[in-house]
């Protein structure tokens, strides 16, 4: 027995609408995952920036490490726009320390850091969305003030739109970083 020709029609019918809502949940998730591809990428380029950073600022250290004693110049690296304070610490046990500037970094994180043993690690960095990172520059980056060296040194990196700015000076055995007046 043949069946009226409605019932395939409306067979046809069903079966269209959950091949449309398969198709609606596939594209969803694709939607989905692309977005968390661009969102994750965002972030990895801040990180991959974050580290060109440090590498510029330690390349610069050793470039004035083996320089003649006296030479300066005025320092300006770019920094990931999340970077909200920087803070070079003095590790090389030469050098006695009088105090540290930590004026503009507020964060818990970072002064326990600032005030702890860190081994040969003396950069730190907060950004404003990730945690404190760390790097070990060299020792031979010393921070001063004046002509007084400090345990600590802290730049303003957000209020300078991602820029720190300072002095760096060969000494002969180190090199001294301090502020632009």
């Amino acid at each position: 027995m043949r069946l009226p020709l409605g019932l395939y029609h409306k067979k046809g019918v069903s079966e269209q609408v959950f091949i449309f809502i398969f198709a609606l949940i596939v594209v969803a998730l694709i939607l989905a995952w692309g977005t968390k591809t661009i969102l994750d990428l965002k972030d990895r380029a801040s990180q991959v920036q974050l580290a060109d950073s440090v590498e510029d600022l330690r390349e610069k250290a050793i470039t004035y490490y083996h320089l003649e004693a006296g030479s300066r110049s005025n320092l300006k690296i770019r920094f990931p726009n999340e970077v909200k304070c920087i803070c070079i610490k003095n590790i090389n046990p030469d050098f006695s320390a009088t105090g540290g500037d930590n004026n503009f970094c507020d964060d818990d994180a970072i002064n326990l850091r600032l005030s702890s043993n860190t081994g040969n690690i003396n950069l730190f960095v907060t950004p404003a969305i990730f945690t404190v990172s760390q790097f070990s520059v060299t020792d031979k980056l010393i921070p001063v003030d004046m002509n007084n060296y400090l345990s600590h040194l802290c730049f303003d990196v957000k209020a300078n739109r991602g820029y720190l700015e300072a002095k760096i000076e060969a000494k002969g055995n180190h090199v001294t970083i301090k502020k632009n007046p």
